[in-house]
């Protein structure tokens, strides 16, 4: 459902035409935070499962046009509704209940919580969707560059033009979060909402890229071991000779400058994240193995890695050396890249085989879009 919520005249009219019983004086009642205001009555009580009302059909709205929420508006808070308003919070980087808080309701609506400008804000909502792209000059271009130079992901000349430049650091921003954007590179409202937590500090700024280099070992190493074994050279035979070790010796430097050679990327034997990109192109099914409820996280961790350690005969495999990663699944350990399903769901049958009676396949569209977490931001979760 696109709904009109973001002002102009006759949005009011559209509001009560989609959600029957949508009423009242605070339908009309002027501007407070910004021009939301002018469409959408902000009340203040606490909303949770089983409320109804008004305020309940505003929030679905609201969550709707941000695509959190694909049911009726129905003015009722039911688990669809709770749902939503988790994956919302999630997203914002706030404590995620489920129930539409003073904090929740804030950044729904917009309401500016610092005055650091449009991105330590949500101003930005009353800007449509997208709510800038590329080619686009204005100031508030130059406010975004610098909400992007503010979190590491400049330099970017702050001068008010989306060119290419402001593009790709959009889009890494993206991919760093995991946000499945219309267009990449694009400030949609989710890329906006995200950008807007980590501005203000409620979501940790992107990572580190990811990297291998000699000396590394463990299940990454491994899985990049088998990779190269499994892609051809222009020669015919593949890169990697042998079974994977999972340690990142000479053999396996020679093998990733070799491939960075015939691939245009620079050749330094160290596997970039570039690198990795080019190579685990097409490996979009995941074996992942999700942490089971009301277990201690060093005991789940200990018992992927044994099956793990077992299976790829990395008998010195340690917990801390698996990949973990956190999104609207719930935390996960990552077991494996394929390109095709068959391949993946014949490791959740040798997984299984092995205890971890939970292992299944997801597929993603981008691997490096997702959030990783270390050990220690796991076990906070």
């Amino acid at each position: 459902m696109s709904l009109m919520l973001w002002g102009g005249t006759g949005s009011s009219e559209i509001v009560r035409a989609l959600v029957p019983g949508l009423d009242g004086p605070d339908m009309g009642r002027e501007a407070i935070a910004h021009p939301l205001a002018q469409t959408l009555a902000q009340a203040t009580r606490v909303l949770q499962f089983a409320d109804t009302g008004d305020d309940v059909a505003e929030v679905q709205l609201l969550l709707t046009e941000f695509g959190y929420f694909t049911e009726p508006v129905s003015g009722l808070f039911d688990r669809e509704t709770r749902t939503a308003v988790a994956e919302f919070q999630e997203d914002a980087g706030l404590p995620v209940n489920g129930i539409v808080d003073g904090e929740t309701r804030r950044a729904l609506f917009g309401e500016p919580v610092s005055s650091g400008g449009l991105f330590s804000s949500n101003i930005w909502l009353s800007y449509g969707d997208p709510v800038l792209m590329r080619g686009e000059e204005t100031g508030i271009v130059a406010e975004l560059q610098a909400a992007l130079n503010e979190i590491g992901l400049g330099p970017i000349p702050e001068d008010s033009i989306y060119g290419n430049q402001t593009a790709a650091a959009v889009r890494e921003f993206q991919r760093r979060y995991g946000i499945d954007a219309p267009v990449l590179g694009e400030l949609d409202r989710r890329t906006a909402l995200i950008l807007s937590a980590v501005v203000e500090g409620r979501i940790r700024p992107p990572e580190a890229p990811i990297e291998l280099s000699q000396g590394d070992r463990g299940f990454e190493v491994h899985e990049l071991q088998r990779v190269l074994s499994q892609t051809r050279r222009p020669q015919g035979d593949t890169y990697f000779a042998g079974s994977p070790t999972g340690f990142y010796g000479s053999i396996t430097e020679g093998a990733v400058r070799a491939y960075q050679r015939d691939n245009n990327l620079p050749a330094t034997g160290i596997a970039t994240e570039r690198t990795l990109e080019r190579l685990f192109a097409g490996h979009r099914y995941v074996v992942v193995v999700p942490f089971r409820p009301n277990r201690s996280r060093l005991g789940e961790m200990n018992r992927v890695r044994s099956a793990i350690a077992r299976l790829d005969n990395l008998p010195g495999l340690r917990p801390q050396a698996l990949r973990f990663y956190d999104d609207r699944r719930g935390p996960y350990i990552d077991a494996g890249w394929y390109r095709q399903r068959d391949e993946a769901e014949a490791r959740v049958a040798a997984l299984r085989d092995r205890g971890l009676m939970n292992a299944r396949v997801e597929h993603f569209n981008d691997l490096f879009a997702r959030m990783r977490l270390s050990q220690a931001e796991l076990e906070t979760r």
